[in-house]
């Protein structure tokens, strides 16, 4: 970035890197530094706004934007996605399965995945198990045919496992999330890595094992990862274990949102 202070991709870099060990204030920075970089791009402050829920669980600066945005910005796929996305956070999960029966997905396979993934867990905890089948099964059944044909993919073992999670397959589910975490363990990618461990926590806090969820999350505050302490909270697929102490205390406790170094 000293280099080459231009380069969008350096930056987009950087800022994941800040974002992954919670250095909040060099990511806003980072952050600023694309917008500017890219006037105009909606994706961009849209970006920026989740980065400021991620580092507060501040949801203004989304709501600032959300309001500057025309009915025709609003209505479009990338508008309707981010609107999506932030009755996810928000918890309305009336408004969320409004906007996903609409607009079940945007953008890539991989993000078509994830989409099905938020929405399976959204109807899993408001207890609509025919939608969350109608959503869910489809994708399940081609992330588990990817297992078969592609035996080392970390992504299709975590999917799966996810997916087979909310239908209530926990051996399926457990196994498979296990199997990601061994392909793909901290000690072989310091950032990928620990991430395996927060599907592990998730899944095990969807099947009722309150104690390894909980204690998986604790080793994931322990390294760099995708997830904050506010995105953590807004994920339904903890709402069993929401309540418990031990779960409020990682979330309440101030180094588990505070820089890594």
């Amino acid at each position: 970035m000293e280099l080459d202070p231009a380069n969008v991709s350096y930056a987009r870099a950087l800022l994941s890197s800040f974002q992954y060990v919670r250095r909040w204030d060099d990511a806003r920075i980072m952050h600023n530094r694309i917008v500017a970089l890219l006037p105009g791009q909606l994706r961009e402050e849209f970006d920026r706004a989740r980065g400021e829920f991620a580092a507060t669980g501040s949801l203004r600066a989304a709501d600032d934007l959300m309001a500057r945005l025309s009915p025709a910005q609003r209505d479009a796929p990338q508008g309707i996605f981010w609107r999506r996305q932030w009755s996810y956070f928000r918890g309305d999960y009336a408004e969320f399965k409004r906007l996903d029966q609409f607009q079940p997905a945007f953008e890539d396979e991989e993000a078509s995945a994830l989409s099905a993934i938020d929405a399976g867990g959204v109807y899993w905890a408001s207890g609509d198990t025919t939608a969350l089948r109608a959503r869910i099964e489809g994708p399940l059944a081609e992330w588990r045919e990817r297992t078969e044909h592609e035996p080392t993919n970390v992504i299709a073992w975590s999917y799966a496992g996810v997916m087979a999670a909310l239908l209530g397959d926990a051996r399926e589910a457990v196994e498979s999330v296990r199997k990601a975490t061994e392909l793909m363990p901290a000690t072989r990618d310091a950032i990928d890595g620990p991430d395996q461990r927060i599907w592990l926590a998730g899944v095990y806090a969807v099947t009722g094992d309150k104690d390894r969820a909980i204690a998986e999350l604790a080793r994931y505050f322990e390294q760099p990862g995708s997830h904050s302490v506010a995105s953590i909270r807004s994920l339904p697929d903890f709402a069993r274990i929401r309540g418990d102490p031990r779960f409020e205390a990682l979330l309440d406790d101030p180094k588990n949102n505070a820089p890594l170094f």
